[in-house]
């Protein structure tokens, strides 16, 4: 059967809005996939004026041999010239749009090989952000903006993506100091996976007043007297119930902020992501990106996973959930991908590194038997392991389903493994599993440093030893709860090995070149979409993805690669973001 659903340098008609529920979806897909597959083939005559080009830059291909070009031409939604400035201005035709570059850099768009959009796209419209914010005292005055021009009554949260030592005061906020800030507003505040922080007014909605009103592995802090603080501390999944629990707006709304946020990730050059799933949402949390698709307003490719909410009973749902979805159904806008990141939920280890990890034999042999599952039907899937101890269970399990069904080919990746060792990653080398790295560490590695030592977490993450083995390393960002959603953080990150405070965590002997960083941000991550001969570089005949930098890639200094941004940002040949100086082309 043909999955791929585009037709070389033939661009694709946009889904109109057919039907309601993504399963329908589903179908239809499957028709027009069909359909597809049968239409015949009709390639660029570069005889034709190209509708774009682009003169003048740096554009570096991350082609098999890491070229650089000076220019490029597009038409329709393929590239269809990579060359010299005066080869391509001699294409120039009368309706062709010419964008000078003036030297600028050129990259494919970027890819986050594990994000949280689709649980974060529905709340964004109503969420605030304290990324980058470099005080406390901004931050609070952020809360107290918006709360002055929030009706009575309506939630403020702030849901992750930030770290007290980006703040001057090196600290998190006091209940008093938020409860001040945010006035008659409820509000919850979340840090991480470790705490949340509301006010009176939100432990009231939420009719929490003792432990027994928290999540299971959750607990109150107590004041002097024994009062709530508002102060909430617990794991992943207490933090994963309290937001479920908070009020969510309305399906407009909902659509509002998964377009913000995709905007958002256009204007720092990302064309592309793999969701990593997550969170109570199923199928609701599903409709708000499926409407976008359905209306021919996508600005981002996007791969999705599936994952059951329900411990004990992972495998029945997944089979409920994929009665007429294979792998691969879907088209260049939105694919279905397979499982993750939690396959099993007595296999999940947490958020954090630890030096031992002892899952039950239930917990084993039900991820025995739901990986023996997707290995026959031949679906993708990213399994979560914070500790290397976990990835080797894992990869004993893995390596006896594939001595009976090969797995090579399925795109099936691990995460996370914060202190990978070297058995590990040459394990997952012959099996063909990935690698998928985020800046976890950026915000937590002097928590690494305390549970394992400065010297062992000097190969923290080992990036340089998978890439040197030949282990596929797919980078993202693990956003927005853990992580800042910026792909430029976590690429200066692999390049300095620095948390957030300044600190070194990795050394020199693991930072891997500008070059393998960039390849892990574009063509490994369309590779995990099994997309890697359609984009991911810059070369004839590929789709037309790419981002015009702010900086110069190359020569930029490590240290101010996190302020790069997209000045102009075009998918499927199609400007989807454009700052100055080329804001005339704003869409």
């Amino acid at each position: 059967m043909c999955f791929n659903a585009t037709p070389h340098l033939v661009k694709q008609p946009k889904i109109g809005n057919i039907m309601t529920t993504w399963w329908r979806l589903a179908l239809i897909t499957a028709a027009l996939t069909a359909s597809a597959c049968n239409a015949p083939v009709s390639p660029i005559n570069i005889a034709d004026a190209p509708d774009i080009v682009l003169l003048g830059g740096k554009v570096l291909t991350v082609d098999a041999n890491d070229g650089t070009a000076e220019a490029i031409a597009i038409s329709g939604n393929r590239i269809s010239v990579v060359g010299g400035t005066d080869e391509i201005r001699a294409l120039v035709g009368e309706n062709t749009s010419v964008i000078e570059l003036d030297g600028r850099t050129v990259i494919p768009g970027l890819t986050d090989s594990h994000i949280h959009v689709i649980r974060a796209g529905l709340t964004w419209a109503q969420e605030i952000s304290w990324a980058d914010i470099p005080t406390l005292d901004n931050a609070l005055a952020l809360v107290r903006e918006v709360a002055a021009n929030t009706p009575d009554g309506e939630w403020l949260i702030v849901a992750g993506g930030w770290h007290k030592f980006q703040f001057k005061e090196k600290r998190l906020p006091s209940a008093t100091e938020v409860s001040e800030a945010a006035g008659d507003h409820p509000i919850y505040v979340q840090y991480l996976y470790d705490t949340a922080i509301l006010n009176q007014a939100a432990m009231s909605a939420l009719s929490i007043t003792t432990d027994a009103d928290i999540p299971p592995n959750g607990s109150l802090r107590l004041d002097a007297d024994g009062a709530p603080t508002g102060e909430i501390d617990g794991t992943i999944g207490v933090f994963h119930r309290l937001l479920d629990a908070l009020p969510k707006p309305d399906f407009a709304t909902q659509v509002k902020g998964t377009k913000i946020f995709m905007a958002e990730l256009n204007r720092l050059g990302m064309t592309s992501f793999s969701d990593g799933s997550g969170g109570s949402q199923y199928p609701e949390g599903y409709k708000p990106l499926f409407h976008i698709w359905q209306n021919g307003e996508m600005t981002m490719r996007v791969a999705y996973r599936l994952m059951s909410q329900n411990r004990g009973q992972e495998l029945a749902d997944l089979k409920n959930l994929t009665q007429l979805l294979p792998q691969g159904f879907g088209d260049d806008w939105l694919r279905f991908n397979g499982f993750g990141e939690v396959i099993i939920w007595g296999m999940h280890d947490g958020s954090r590194a630890r030096l031992e990890f002892n899952p039950t034999d239930e917990a084993k042999a039900s991820l025995i038997e739901t990986l023996t599952w997707m290995a026959t039907n031949q679906y993708a899937m990213e399994i979560h392991a914070s500790s290397d101890s976990s990835a080797q269970q894992i990869l004993n399990i893995i390596d006896d389903i594939n001595k009976i069904t090969p797995i090579a080919n399925l795109r099936w990746s691990i995460l996370h493994i914060d202190a990978a060792s070297v058995s590990t990653l040459e394990r997952m080398k012959v099996l063909g599993v990935a690698y998928g790295v985020q800046d976890r560490l950026y915000f937590d590695g002097e928590t690494l440093v305390k549970t394992f030592g400065a010297e062992h977490a000097r190969s923290a993450p080992p990036l340089k030893t998978a890439i040197d083995i030949g282990v596929m390393v797919l980078g993202g960002t693990d956003a927005p709860a853990v992580g800042p959603y910026n792909p430029w953080v976590s690429i200066r990150w692999m390049l300095d090995g620095k948390t957030v405070n300044g600190i070194t965590i990795r050394g020199p002997e693991e930072i891997p070149s500008r070059a393998d960083t960039l390849r892990i941000y574009t063509q490994n991550g369309a590779w995990l979409q099994f997309s890697e001969d359609e984009r991911g570089s810059i070369e004839t005949g590929k789709l037309a993805d790419i981002a015009v930098l702010s900086h110069d890639y190359m020569n930029t200094p490590v240290e101010k690669l996190n302020q790069m941004t997209s000045l102009l940002t075009i998918v499927d040949g199609e400007v989807v973001h454009a700052g100055a100086p080329y804001s005339n082309l704003t869409p």
